[in-house]
């Protein structure tokens, strides 16, 4: 029978890395809006095995511009978060060994956090 959603292999990590979609296959690809405007997405890539990679990118009017922007993924009892100013995207997180992660992005766009949170599971 299939592992259930939160378990993890015995190499089961988090860590950050430059960029995510070098090679991935995108699972899932969430809008972060404010009011009716896109201003960024949280993507989510997965490689072979259980891999993943989450990353928020900057799209429409913030794309190009200095805004303060985080990405948190949360795999099985692990969590790792990375924000600071750029102009284009996140750095990526990566999650090994993983059936399950949860990443959350969120852009400083016009006085406000604007954020979006998304699930992503394989087998």
């Amino acid at each position: 029978p299939p592992a259930p959603a939160t378990e993890a292999t015995a190499s089961a990590s988090l860590q950050t890395v430059s960029t995510c979609w070098s090679g991935g296959k995108r699972l899932k690809h969430f809008a972060v809006k404010a009011g009716s405007r896109t201003v960024g997405y949280v993507n989510v890539y997965r490689y072979s095995g259980k891999s993943k990679c989450a990353q928020f990118i900057h799209a429409g009017a913030a794309k190009g511009k200095a805004r303060y922007t985080t990405i948190r993924v949360v795999a099985g009892s692990l969590s790792l978060y990375n924000g600071g100013t750029t102009t284009q995207k996140s750095v990526g997180i990566k999650a090994l060994g993983y059936t399950c992660i949860t990443a959350r992005g969120t852009i400083n766009w016009s006085g406000k956090t604007r954020s979006r949170s998304v699930r992503a599971c394989s087998s």
